[in-house]
């Protein structure tokens, strides 16, 4: 058996290939079969929840930390080339619910050029931090001078 790998050339922020992956063929057969990956999970929602005594910031169903950007505008991500690789943006393809704390009428979405829709927050687009591995992370805070926690 042999392993395959492939780097995905095409929009950060996608699953997608730019084509079919060509099957690799053995002597006995076809390893694998040609596939394309063009969407996340249907109907996925997103529930934001407010975590933090002191000084409360916006957090996934999962505890997970959101931040926004100083470098992006209300409606609109600036967050492109290398960046969505350390600053993952929170998607939703499902309906947005608001937990204890968050205020639903700020709770939004922009649509990304490659068709994602990107949740945001009174009007600024939310995004999780690669460097935050568990619940309660806030190890993107100040980075840069532009990313801080998203306040409620």
């Amino acid at each position: 058996m042999h392993a395959m790998l492939h780097k995905d050339e095409g929009q950060v922020g996608t699953l997608e290939f730019p084509g079919p992956d060509v099957p690799y063929e053995t002597e006995t057969g076809i390893v694998m079969t040609p596939f394309n990956v063009t969407s996340g999970l249907p109907g996925q929602d997103v529930e934001l929840n407010v975590s933090g005594s002191e000084t409360p910031y916006l957090v996934d169903v999962n505890g997970l930390s959101l931040y926004i950007s100083l470098g992006d505008e209300v409606g609109r991500s600036n967050c492109v080339q290398d960046c969505p690789f350390t600053w993952m943006p929170l998607l939703a393809s499902g309906k947005l619910v608001a937990g204890e704390g968050v205020t639903l009428a700020k709770v939004g979405v922009i649509v990304l050029p490659n068709g994602n829709r990107q949740v945001t927050y009174g009007g600024l687009p939310l995004y999780y931090y690669a460097g935050d591995r568990a619940p309660g992370d806030i190890n993107g805070q100040g980075q840069d001078g532009l990313w801080f926690l998203s306040p409620p």
